[in-house]
């Protein structure tokens, strides 16, 4: 999308293409609606929200335009493996989100590897909470380590323990 385009227009938009006929109220009053305010997005937080996989996709386009958004929490989403990998897609190369909660969501192993190859691309990305899923132990230690070497490698970071 162009940079002249609102972060609310491209989520409208992008409900268009999915088939949401009617995009969520409270997340036309989140969005700004003038593109010099694209930036100023700096937490998406649609835990218990209930947008499910087909909600989240119309907002694939807005977090990869919100450059100033840090924060993403969709908790308790019934978010299942596609749509969190396609979520995973975006913020591989995202500039700015540092933070993302995915947890109490019915996603497996299969994208605890996805998540994880996100943490290595994305050193900017420095916590990822993913209690409640069916991640397994042993991807779930692997993503552990990961997070603390972006940690460790962001600015200011300090050692893990």
């Amino acid at each position: 999308m162009a940079a002249s385009t609102s972060l609310r227009d491209i989520y409208v938009a992008q409900c268009a293409i999915v088939g949401v006929h009617k995009p969520n109220s409270q997340l036309l009053k989140l969005l700004p609606e003038d593109p010099s305010a694209n930036g100023t997005l700096g937490s998406l937080d649609l835990s218990l929200n209930v947008v499910g996989s087909k909600g989240l996709q119309t907002l694939l386009q807005v977090i990869a335009n919100a450059h100033g958004l840090t924060d993403i929490n969709v908790s308790g989403n019934n978010l299942g493996n596609q749509i969190v990998t396609s979520l995973a897609g975006v913020l591989v190369t995202h500039p700015s989100v540092t933070k993302l909660d995915v947890s109490n969501n019915p996603i497996t192993t299969a994208v605890g590897k996805t998540l994880l190859t996100m943490l290595k691309r994305n050193p900017r990305i420095t916590e990822l909470n993913i209690e409640g899923t069916i991640i397994r132990p042993l991807m779930t230690n692997c993503i552990g380590f990961q997070l603390a070497r972006n940690a460790q490698a962001a600015p200011g970071g300090k050692r893990p323990p």
